[in-house]
């Protein structure tokens, strides 16, 4: 027998959408406080249709290349913690969740899917991998590569020489301004336990609510472009073609092998001519813009074992490239090693190799200053110049001090912020009939009790040392109906602006001077990990004829040009460094009775399968479907449900302990967030509000 809905049993709701501006500001930066209240008059509101409302600007801090917000979080990355608290003048705290961003970091990284990242981009100023700027030779997929449709700066167009501008700005604009950044606008869901629940919420027994956000400081929320960094992916930077001092010379394919660098004596250079690889097809897919530092670097170089000429920044044949105003042949503290765009030209290939462009057409760059190239032969070039790629040095310089001789001036320390605008609650309000609400007020007034459950997290924080071998996490549970841990150890290092933003705040290059001088300048400095994020296990790739680091094919060594990633993400996800297995204790046992094995997927290259399994059933527990597990190697956690299906556990007089062996010291300081998951439950008694945890 089948049961059927009248339409008598239904209650008739209208649906209204609401904008609430935030209290204390208009604009909002780094640091500051958004303080939003939901008034009591709006007295039914649909929780999971509730949405933070913004507009964000990057500010480029005097450096003068494109940044962008975290490519998976969007503007989820500004949120550190979120209060919720009751309304009225004694408003009591219903829901906290410190560190807000690196709990949804793990949930937009397990949680997700090709649909799910494509919402996510269009309403949430995330950013996927973008095809049409793709690396083609040697290079991983990135999210961090989209040049000419990022949405937090504008494409730069083809330029000549009558127009040439600095990115986004006039030539006569002073250095340090921002250039082409934009304007984004972001509609944040809201992952809290209130704002995610299915169950109507009656804002009017509350008197409304009260809701807090911490902003993140700047430098854990912006990123730079994979595609100009020398730390991350270098495989997918543009790859250097040629050279020339007139606009007749390079860009010639027959020159030395398509690699034109020069014959014998010295040399200026005004133009530097780069390849179509790595969908370098146009002036819009170019990454570098005008008025931004540049140099050339071996693709190939490992900053842990290359200490060779080979690896040197713009060095071949006992010859690197210089640049400065004095004409100066040397790097010096007037004269350093740097090259400054000044005109971005796309030149479509015409088929015939001996013409500018050459066959399959190439991308011209004009220096502000030209460069002054050491001759150089055949043999000496031929090999070497087709690894270099161009990296941006805009903001590793800026930690520099001094005068820089290209400027005539002191070049300011990069300190990028953003600014939030029009900041907004949008929630959706339900109209109920009179008569249901005259029904619910007098139940309250006749002492009456509703109770109202939703599913939260809890961050417990715990501090670890790196060269502890054995780490015991002691946890002070209170939680009567808790579901799930998710422990996060994430990278406990204070980095500098640079470092966050690039991956590393160690410079090529050293000696007297802004930005180094003498003949130290050709030589790399010695690898020092504390310089470095955290550096992430890669897949090695084994396409396009590349194999592992140590192997040969055809009696050549050979390595993968894509061998460097350092973390942009450091202190927002979590690092596997070196753990070896772990195990819970609780209840008088071992949970569970064996030891987790995580050796294969803390190295980086497979997937231990019990892990996996204690992961996919914590994620569960903890509200985030577990859709794909991509981010595996990115985002380490450690997870344990507590209770299965719609299950909870009491926590409450049993010591939570969690033990992790390490395999070798680690390489980072560590900040363990435990987040547990549990159910807390709003108990509204005639005007009494009781919340039970």
């Amino acid at each position: 027998m089948s049961t059927f809905w009248n339409s008598d049993d239904k209650i008739p709701v209208k649906q209204t959408k609401i904008s609430i501006p935030a209290e204390n500001g208009l604009n909002y930066s780094a640091g500051q406080l958004i303080n939003i209240t939901i008034p009591s008059n709006v007295r039914f509101i649909q929780p999971k249709e509730t949405y933070l409302k913004l507009d964000v600007l990057i500010n480029g801090g005097g450096a003068g290349n494109r940044l962008m917000l975290d490519a998976e979080l969007g503007g989820q990355v500004l949120i550190r913690d979120i209060r919720v608290y009751s309304g009225g003048a004694g408003g009591q705290l219903l829901e906290e969740i410190q560190n807000y961003n690196v709990l949804t970091a793990l949930r937009y990284d397990y949680h997700q899917s090709e649909s799910i990242r494509n919402k996510r981009c269009l309403t949430e100023g995330c950013n996927d991998f973008n095809p049409e700027t793709r690396g083609t030779f040697c290079s991983l997929k990135s999210s961090l590569n989209n040049v000419n449709k990022n949405a937090y700066s504008r494409a730069y167009t083809d330029d000549n020489e009558t127009n040439s501008q600095l990115f986004g700005t006039a030539t006569s604009n002073p250095v340090g301004t921002d250039r082409g950044l934009q304007k984004v606008k972001c509609l944040l869901p809201l992952h809290t336990g209130i704002f995610q629940n299915d169950r109507v919420f009656p804002a009017l027994l509350t008197e409304g609510l009260r809701i807090e956000i911490l902003l993140e400081s700047a430098s854990r929320c912006l990123r730079q472009l994979d595609t100009t960094s020398a730390y991350n992916r270098i495989g997918s930077s543009v790859y250097f073609h040629s050279c020339g001092n007139l606009a007749t010379e390079g860009g010639i394919d027959t020159d030395i092998n398509g690699q034109r660098w020069g014959v014998s004596n010295m040399q200026e250079v005004n133009y530097i001519w780069f390849r179509r690889d790595n969908q370098c097809i146009s002036a819009e897919n170019f990454p570098l813009v005008v008025g931004e530092y540049f140099d050339l670097i071996n693709a190939k170089y490992d900053p842990v074992t290359d200490t060779t000429s080979t690896a040197r920044c713009g060095y071949v044949g006992g010859s690197t490239l210089y640049n400065g105003k004095n004409a100066t042949p040397v790097p010096s503290a007037t004269a350093p090693g740097l090259l400054r765009v000044s005109q971005i030209k796309f030149f479509a290939g015409d088929g015939d190799p001996d013409t500018q462009g050459g066959r399959y057409g190439l991308v011209r760059v004009k220096l502000e200053a030209p460069a002054y190239l050491p001759g150089a032969s055949a043999s000496e070039v031929s090999g070497v110049i087709a690894e270099w790629v161009a990296v941006s040095k805009e903001i590793a310089i800026r930690n520099k001090t001094g005068t820089d001789g290209v400027l005539g001036g002191n070049l300011p320390v990069f300190n990028p912020n953003y600014t939030l605008s029009d900041v907004e609650l949008i929630i959706q309000e339900l109209e109920m009939p009179q008569g249901y609400v005259n029904k619910l007020m007098g139940m309250m007034k006749q002492n009456g009790t509703l109770n109202y459950d939703f599913l939260s997290h809890t961050n417990y924080k715990y501090s670890q040392l790196k060269n502890d071998i054995v780490a015991n996490i002691r946890l002070p549970l209170n939680q009567t109906r808790a579901k799930a841990i998710l422990s996060i150890c994430t990278d406990a290092s204070i980095y500098s602006n640079v470092a966050q933003v690039s991956g590393s705040d160690r410079d090529w290059g050293g000696g007297s001077g802004a930005q180094g001088g003498g003949n130290s300048e050709l030589t790399y400095p010695v690898f020092d990990v504390d310089k470095y994020t955290y550096q992430l296990k890669n897949v090695l790739q084994k396409d396009a004829g590349l194999l592992t680091t140590g192997t040969t094919q055809n009696g050549t060594a050979v390595m993968c040009w894509d061998h460097l990633n350092s973390s942009v993400r450091t202190g927002l996800t979590g690092i596997w460094d070196n753990i070896k297995d772990y195990q819970w204790f609780y209840n008088g046992k071992l949970n569970p009775s064996r030891l987790i094995d995580c050796t294969e997927v803390a190295s980086g290259q497979s997937l231990s399968q019990q892990w996996c399994i204690e992961a996919e059933k914590s994620l569960s527990m903890s509200g985030i479907p577990p859709l794909s597990f991509r981010k595996l190697h990115e985002n380490a956690f450690i997870g344990r449900a507590l209770a299965l299906q719609n299950g909870v556990y009491n926590t409450v007089g049993h010591d939570f302990n969690l033990q992790i062996n390490y395999s070798a010291n680690g390489e980072k300081n560590h900040l363990w967030h435990n987040f547990v998951s549990h159910i807390r439950r709003l108990t509204i008694r005639g005007n009494q509000i009781a919340l039970e945890i």
